[in-house]
């Protein structure tokens, strides 16, 4: 960042003033010094000025803010050092600057004398005259250089002061020869130099409609148009109905013969794309380019009615649900704040496309670190492995910080397995995530550490507490592993019960649903032999197969074809190996927010069984009895009758778990785990027969 020009006005006889640049720490030290000098403290800031001119006067890349402090402290240490020393500092600053004017507006009159007596007797003036050597043109934009430092640049014909004795004078410019020439040049005289430049390469002039337009030459940046319009452009522009500030111009410079491939892009505009052929080193002007506008639409909704603030990028464009919103095509990072989530992806909208998305939130996780103090932590870190999970969103919180947790979760996770309302309602109203997960390491036989976890959700008032020996640390992350994945909570189901065939090859279709998708093409005692052209050796390759998209069946010489119904499955309850607050956590956002409305129903479905199995019966039948699951096959209303069953058992309500059990036996299609399994009203006639019940 440049320094800014700052007037100090400082005392020496008459009022004296200098102008200094502050933005880093040299530029503070010589402010100060000024100060200094200012109240008159003069060998104190005598000595601030030969510090900075002692750091930066052997320097060899000083930048144009240090070379102005530099020549400035000269300056000052001259005035200071009047009449005796100034002729000393003064010679230091004029062969540091030769083009120095000593203002009588700054300085008094005789430190102004002093000054260009010195000057006249060190510096002479260089007059520059540079031209085209194939037509003798005036060049313009020459830079000037003597004994290696950048002087001034011209056009045509520039005039200098340089520093009296030998010097090595160069004069540059782009896409031309450099000229170079050793001068003796004596103080207080002038002298004229003549030169010639011969064209070596090419010149490409752009000026596009807008402005601030990216070039690429061969698919490299070569630069943007963010240039004041040439003059020769001007009548161009005007001729297509435009203002001359819709425009702007460039150049590139040092381009070889040959043929370029040019793009042309910007945001919110068309990319254009064409070759040009360069034949001739010479100044080519480019016809001015004009891009056409380019827009696309966005629309951004939630499968159910959903509050949500839709951000793209970091700018806010609304509240969901969003329609047809016009952006710029190109990527974007989209994400949409729910008050119980947040959903984040990457999209790319394409030129004058309407990209279309359903937004449906991570599960989020408080993630209470590790309280591992003297017991040693664990072989791997767990913060980093939570984090790394890509289906959650997770916030790492610091159990001791009573701003945001009252209270301590600890004590809370670790020292009950269920948790009270009081404790469930202050965890849920300060950190709102879905599951709460807490880690600590202890000691455990002496020597063996032990990683304590404890899973919470508010769907549920259990807490599972898990302990993994360090030296199996593998459990924990294949845990972490099994809560990232999402749950099949649907499957594909063909319909047909076949039985295998002793000593014969195929199998033997032993019932055909009505539902099933050969209902009318196969029938019960038919052999299927084939299935997808490879020979059915067992019944249950079925249900393999019926993940494609397409199955074909071989009975006898014909071949039949069907595509499998989507039907809704139970997801396996498995607190050893996997975390059921988890997947109630990932059930009830699914239920919510999921695109497909049979996964929803099926989120909903099997967020009831979870929390039947872990002893949360009353939340279990709420849902199952306020649900409908309209199906005439597989887990269908009858399958919701069974369930609440067991819930008014649980609950020790006899006489409403037989009704609802003799609910179940007027779905005979209804079945447990999914529509292959087995028969829900079977399960139901056992419950009425136990004499226990």
């Amino acid at each position: 960042m440049p320094l800014m020009l700052l007037c100090f006005c400082l005392l020496f006889q008459d009022e004296i003033t200098s102008e200094a640049l502050d933005t880093n720490t040299r530029g503070d030290r010589f402010q100060q010094a000024v100060k200094v000098y200012n109240s008159v403290q003069r060998d104190q800031s005598r000595r601030l000025f030969e510090t900075l001119v002692a750091e930066l006067e052997d320097k060899q890349d000083r930048s144009e803010d240090e070379q102005l402090i530099l020549v400035e402290s000269l300056k000052f240490l001259g005035v200071l050092s009047y009449p005796d020393g100034t002729r000393a500092y003064f010679e230091r600053l004029i062969r540091f600057e030769p083009t120095y004017e000593a203002s009588p507006n700054d300085l008094p009159p005789k430190i102004v004398a002093e000054f260009d007596r010195l000057k006249k007797s060190l510096v002479a003036t260089l007059t520059v005259k540079v031209t085209d050597s194939t037509d003798f043109s005036a060049l313009a934009d020459v830079t000037l250089t003597v004994d290696g430092r950048e002087v001034g640049t011209f056009s045509g014909e520039g005039t200098f002061d340089v520093l009296s004795g030998t010097r090595l004078i160069a004069l540059r410019k782009a896409n031309y020869t450099e000229y170079q020439e050793t001068r003796d040049i004596d103080p207080g005289e002038q002298t004229s130099l003549e030169a010639t430049l011969a064209r070596t390469k090419a010149r490409l002039v752009f000026t596009t409609v807008p402005t601030e337009v990216n070039i690429f030459v061969n698919d490299q940046p070569a630069g943007k148009t963010d240039q004041p319009l040439r003059f020769d452009y001007r009548n161009a522009i005007r001729s297509l109905g435009l203002s001359e500030d819709q425009a702007a111009s460039t150049s590139i410079d040092n381009m070889e013969p040959g043929t370029y491939t040019l793009r042309f892009e910007k945001p919110c505009f068309k990319t254009a794309v064409f070759t040009m052929p360069i034949e001739e080193l010479k100044e080519i002007l480019v016809k001015p380019i004009r891009l056409e506008p380019s827009e696309a639409l966005l629309s951004v909704s939630t499968p159910k009615e959903a509050t949500g603030i839709v951000f793209l990028d970091q700018t806010r464009i609304g509240i969901l649900p969003i329609e047809q919103h016009a952006v710029c095509p190109g990527e974007y990072t989209l994400r949409v704040k729910f008050s119980d989530g947040e959903f984040v992806k990457r999209i790319r909208i394409e030129d004058g496309a309407h990209a279309q998305l359903t937004a449906e939130p991570l599960p989020s996780i408080a993630w209470f670190g590790l309280q591992s103090r003297e017991e040693g932590d664990p072989p791997e870190d767990p913060s980093k492995l939570m984090n790394g999970l890509s289906a959650w969103n997770v916030i790492s919180v610091d159990p001791h910080n009573t701003n945001k947790v009252p209270v301590n979760p600890f004590a809370i996770l670790f020292g009950e397995r269920t948790m009270s309302e009081m404790d469930r309602a202050s965890l849920t109203r300060h950190l709102r995530m879905d599951l709460y997960v807490a880690a600590r390491v202890v000691r455990k036989k002496v020597v063996i550490r032990h990683l304590e976890v404890a899973f919470w959700t508010p769907l549920s008032d259990q807490i599972q507490v898990v302990s993994f020996d360090f030296r199996a640390f593998d459990r924990f992350r294949e845990m972490l592993n099994q809560m990232d994945r999402l749950p099949e909570l649907v499957r594909p189901w063909l319909g047909l019960q076949v039985g295998r065939r002793e000593g014969l090859p195929g199998c033997e279709v032993l019932a055909v649903n009505p539902q099933s998708p050969f209902h009318n093409s196969i029938s019960a005692g038919q052999v299927i032999e084939k299935l997808n052209g490879v020979p059915l050796r067992r019944p249950d390759e079925l249900a393999t197969a019926a993940k494609r998209a397409l199955v074909r069946v071989h009975v006898g010489d014909r071949m039949v074809e069907g595509a499998p119904v989507t039907t809704l499955a139970e997801v396996a309850f498995d607190p050893v190996n996997a975390c059921p607050q988890a997947s109630l956590a990932m059930f009830e956002k699914l239920a919510k927010y999921n695109p497909d409305p049979l996964v929803r129903l099926s989120a909903r479905f099997n967020q009831a069984r979870f929390q039947f199995f872990l002893g949360d019966y009353k939340e279990a039948f709420d849902i199952f009895s306020t649900m409908t699951l309209d199906f005439p096959y597989g887990i269908n209303q009858g399958t919701l009758y069974y369930y609440q069953g067991l819930c008014f058992q649980k609950l020790k309500l006899p006489t409403e778990a037989v009704a609802a059990f003799n609910q179940v036996l007027n779905y005979p299609h209804a079945t447990l785990f999914h529509a292959d399994g087995p028969k829900a009203a079977f399960w139901a006639e056992t419950e009425l027969k136990n004499p226990n019940f």
